[in-house]
């Protein structure tokens, strides 16, 4: 069985003590969950053209190519969901920015996003790969 390849991406702003993290609290029918962008890589496009899309479609944030960072940290997890069930191979991205802004929210995915402090943001991440991630994003 071959993986359906999904991005997951990390808006983190400003530096040091002072840096904040950016999540969105899905809608109820999937899930109430806080989380980073997320999305699918759909059939033929690569993958950090599937990040920045997502982020695009997501928040509204339009970024260069270079302005994303893979974190070389992709995990593969079974899923079993209404929408999909299989095997799940997700990359982690990450793009930084000066200030926090309010993003503009696909009303089909999320109903609140929030800017949170590191630890606040770590409690509230429902997995343990997503965890991982923002540590290394992090590190960056």
């Amino acid at each position: 069985m071959q993986a359906r390849k999904k991005v997951q991406i990390w808006i983190l702003s400003g530096m040091g003590d002072q840096s904040k993290v950016l999540l969105l609290l899905t809608r109820p029918e999937r899930g109430t969950i806080w989380q980073p962008v997320t999305g699918w890589v759909e059939d033929g496009e690569e993958i950090r053209d599937a990040a920045l899309r997502e982020l695009h479609e997501e928040t509204g944030l339009l970024l260069s190519s270079e302005k994303i960072q893979d974190l070389d940290s992709t995990i593969q997890y079974k899923v079993q969901k209404p929408f999909y069930s299989g095997l799940v191979e997700e990359s982690s991205w990450v793009t930084f920015t000066s200030v926090t802004f309010q993003p503009t929210l696909d009303p089909g995915e999320h109903v609140e996003a929030k800017w949170f402090e590191w630890d606040e943001a770590r409690k509230l991440l429902p997995h343990s790969h997503q965890v991982h991630a923002l540590q290394k994003a992090r590190t960056r």
